[in-house]
């Protein structure tokens, strides 16, 4: 008898003991078929309620961040939408795949999304045109593209949300069987900040001053004109009201995947392609390359992997290589992200001092550790140095007096070029590579606020 009970103790012992081994996130061999990508344009990730517990703007994404993964340091390759969506989609920086507004290269090799195609997957896209119009060649590996023409009316929503939503909707319902890629995209919370009445309301109802947010943007309106505090915190309201807004449109799709009864067959991730100054550096908009524009929310569901809050510094190029590893399939070429897969298992760590490169025209931003450091690619040198530890706002310019860190991150750019040069010699610019755009797109873009840039 007593030997019988050192054997039970043996083995509850042993129990005890795998289970406290077990690693963060451990992956439980779900099999995942399908894949949504939902990305919210020009989000920051300090406007949601489960990255700053002040903000009260995200019920639903909250709950959905509660049991998966939240990435608390993600940063974007671009604070701009054509170049940044690019790299999320091929894993490349925007250097290489040399994608932008002004810009859109032949391609020679085939893409993630046609790799996906070739899998079996079908592939489809609801997106709010802009510079994820067709004509940026975002169409590339997608069954359906579908893109909302026209722009906001007053008092209505932003670019069509309630199509992008019923399009969605109808694609899931026709194809939730299916092994798929979807990505939905809006530019709800995209400027002019102009949310359906009641949203705005929540936020900006004690308001008394004469800004008219209706058509505005950055340079066309808040950038070109003295701005009160009160002013600014009105912008502020305006735009935290377009991120509640979007927020029950995110619960609404994420409880569609539930009710088609596949969210536990599906990959979901949520992310923004940019953030959004609200005043800092007193500048309204998107377009520089600091790092209130770069910080982007990241969230993942992956069925069979546990929740967690990850603080490692992640970035959006490494969204495509965690997708083709969840779903077990081998890249078509060597992405220049990595997969969070080990990460979110808790089997590997990224580096505090990994090496994050961000583009927006001729200017580069290269990140390692607390430094940053900004330069032109082009041009005359306007060279900017800043320890993002001592000077999170990045206003304290310390090229001048330490000229040769700044040689030492022009270094780390180069190196990534030079790794490079066979991908990037596929991505092919001629004289006649500006974007054929035709007048609605034009209107788009002018609302957009990108005309003239």
């Amino acid at each position: 008898m007593k030997q019988f009970i050192r054997i039970v103790l043996m083995i509850f012992c042993a129990a005890l003991f795998v289970t406290s081994c077990k690693s963060r996130g451990e992956v439980h061999h779900q099999k995942i078929q399908k894949v949504v990508l939902i990305s919210i344009d020009t989000l920051r990730a300090d406007y949601l309620s489960c990255y700053d517990s002040k903000k009260k703007t995200s019920p639903n994404i909250d709950r959905f961040a509660d049991n998966n993964v939240l990435f608390e340091y993600a940063t974007s390759q671009g604070p701009s939408t054509a170049i940044s969506h690019k790299s999320i989609l091929y894993s490349l920086y925007p250097a290489v795949h040399k994608l932008t507004k002004d810009t859109v290269p032949t391609e020679t090799s085939r893409s993630p999304l046609e790799i996906l195609q070739s899998k079996g997957f079908k592939t489809a896209a609801f997106v709010g045109g802009g510079q994820l119009s067709r004509k940026f060649g975002f169409a590339r590996g997608f069954d359906s593209y579908w893109e909302a023409a026209g722009t906001r009316k007053k008092g209505k929503d932003h670019f069509n949300l309630e199509s992008i939503e019923m399009n969605t909707d109808e694609w899931l319902d026709r194809h939730y069987k299916q092994n798929f890629f979807l990505f939905v995209h809006t530019y709800e919370v995209h400027c002019p900040y102009n949310p359906p009445q009641k949203f705005a309301q929540k936020f900006t109802s004690w308001y008394r001053g004469n800004l008219d947010p209706n058509g505005k943007c950055g340079d066309n309106y808040y950038n070109v004109q003295p701005m009160s505090p009160d002013d600014m915190e009105f912008v502020r309201g305006l735009y935290s009201g377009s991120v509640n807004f979007v927020d029950e449109f995110v619960g609404r799709l994420i409880e569609k995947l539930k009710n088609l009864n596949i969210y536990d067959q599906t990959m979901v991730v949520f992310l923004a392609d940019h953030g959004e100054s609200l005043g800092e550096r007193s500048y309204v908009g998107h377009n520089l390359p600091y790092e209130i524009q770069l910080h982007i929310p990241l969230i993942m569901h992956i069925p069979g992997h546990d929740g967690a809050r990850i603080d490692q510094p992640v970035i959006g190029i490494d969204v495509m290589p965690t997708i083709f590893d969840a779903l077990g399939l081998g890249r078509p070429y060597a992405f220049q992200g990595r997969s969070l897969i080990p990460v979110i298992d808790g089997t590997t760590e990224i580096e505090s001092d990994r090496v994050l490169i961000a583009e927006q025209k001729d200017r580069i931003r290269v990140r390692k550790g607390e430094w940053v450091c900004i330069f032109s690619r082009v041009g005359p040198p306007r060279e900017e140095l800043y320890n993002a530890k001592k000077d999170p706002e990045e206003l304290n310019n310390l090229a001048d007096k330490d000229p040769e860190k700044v040689r030492e991150f022009v270094r780390y750019y180069s190196r990534m070029l030079d790794s490079s040069r066979e991908m990037s010699a596929k991505f092919i610019l001629g004289s006649q590579s500006g974007p054929d755009l035709d007048e609605a797109t034009k209107e788009q873009l002018k609302a957009l606020g990108y005309v003239g840039e």
